[in-house]
C-alpha cells in the first residue's frame, strides 16, 4: 500500500493560496481518477479488495491535507481577529470613547478576549463584562453593548481583556 500523503501535499502546496476549496476538489478529483485508471491497468490485475485499499490510503491522504488546511484556516482567522480587536483597542484608547465599527462577540472570544472592560466617563465607574456569557448574538458589534452598562450616563470607554489582562495597554 503506497502513502500518497506526501505527493497529495505537494500537489496541494503547488495551488494557488486564494484558490478556493473548489481547486483542491477538482485535484482530489483528478488523482482518484488517474489512481483507479492506473490500478485497473496493472498487470496481471489487481482484485477488488487491492483497489480498494489504494483507495482508502488515498482518501486518508486526502483526509489528512483537508485537516491541515482546515487547521491554517482557523488560525489565520484567529490571527486576523486578534488584531482586529488590538486595533479597536488602540481605536478606544486614542480617541477615548466608543470607536465604530467594532469587531464582534465571536471574533473577540475567537481572539482569546473573554472580558469587556467598560469606563463610564461620566462616573468614572468600570465594570467587567464576560463576553461568552452576554445573551445576545456573537454576531453583535461590540460597541452595540454599551448602553446596556451604565445607566446614569450614556458616555463611556471600553477595551477588550483576556483572561490575564482585562484592559490591555499599548
Amino acid at each position: 500500500m503506497a502513502d500518497y500523503y506526501p505527493l497529495i501535499a505537494r500537489a496541494v502546496a503547488g495551488l494557488d493560496p486564494s484558490a478556493p476549496g473548489e481547486a483542491r476538489r477538482a485535484l482530489y478529483e483528478r488523482a482518484r481518477a488517474a489512481l483507479i485508471a492506473q490500478l485497473r491497468g496493472v498487470q496481471p490485475p489487481l482484485s477488488e479488495s487491492e483497489i480498494t485499499r489504494e483507495r482508502l490510503s488515498l482518501e486518508e491522504a486526502v483526509r489528512k491535507v483537508e485537516s491541515e488546511a482546515a487547521q491554517r484556516a482557523r488560525e489565520a482567522r484567529t490571527e486576523a481577529d486578534k488584531l482586529a480587536c488590538v486595533a479597536w483597542n488602540e481605536r478606544m484608547l486614542g480617541f477615548n470613547g466608543p470607536a465604530q465599527p467594532s469587531p464582534t462577540l465571536a471574533d473577540a472570544l475567537n481572539a482569546g478576549y473573554r472580558y469587556l472592560e467598560v469606563r463610564c466617563l461620566g462616573c468614572n465607574r468600570n465594570q467587567t463584562v464576560a463576553l461568552d456569557i452576554v445573551r445576545r448574538s456573537k454576531a453583535t458589534p461590540v460597541h452595540e453593548l454599551e448602553p446596556n452598562t451604565c445607566y446614569p450616563l450614556r458616555r463611556r470607554s471600553v477595551g477588550f481583556g483576556a483572561d490575564d489582562d482585562l484592559w490591555p495597554r499599548p
